[in-house]
C-alpha cells in the first residue's frame, strides 16, 4: 500500500505530446503492484488512467521506497504509437507476444 507519493520531476515533452514523471513512492509491506501505482498516479496527477503508462517501478534496496517512472500522453492514440509493445501488453492494450520457438 502506497502511503505517500512525492513527484520529483514533472516535465512536459511537447514534441511527443506527453508529460514525463519521476516520483518517489513510500509504501508499507512489499513493493506496490503496477495497478496500485497507476491508481495512485491517476489521483495525484489528475490524469486519465487510459493515457498513463508506468514505465518502471524501481524499489530501493533496504528501504520502503521506490522510484517510479511514468508517462502521461495527450491522447491514447499517441500512447499506442510511442510506447513499446511490452509496455502496451502490460497495460492490456495489446496481446503479449509469446516467447520462444515451436516446442520439440
Amino acid at each position: 500500500m502506497i502511503r505517500k507519493l512525492e513527484v520529483l520531476r514533472d516535465t512536459r515533452n511537447s514534441v511527443i505530446g506527453r508529460r514525463e514523471i519521476t516520483a518517489l513512492a513510500f509504501f508499507d509491506g512489499g513493493t506496490p503492484s503496477r495497478q496500485e501505482v497507476i491508481e495512485t498516479l491517476t489521483k495525484e496527477l489528475q490524469a486519465p488512467k487510459e493515457r498513463l503508462a508506468v514505465v518502471k517501478i524501481d524499489p530501493q534496496y533496504g528501504s520502503r521506497t521506490a522510484i517510479i517512472r511514468a508517462r502521461v500522453y495527450d491522447d491514447q492514440q499517441l500512447l499506442k504509437l510511442m510506447e513499446p509493445q511490452y509496455i502496451l501488453a502490460r497495460l492490456g492494450l495489446v496481446e503479449a507476444k509469446k516467447r520462444g520457438g515451436p516446442a520439440k
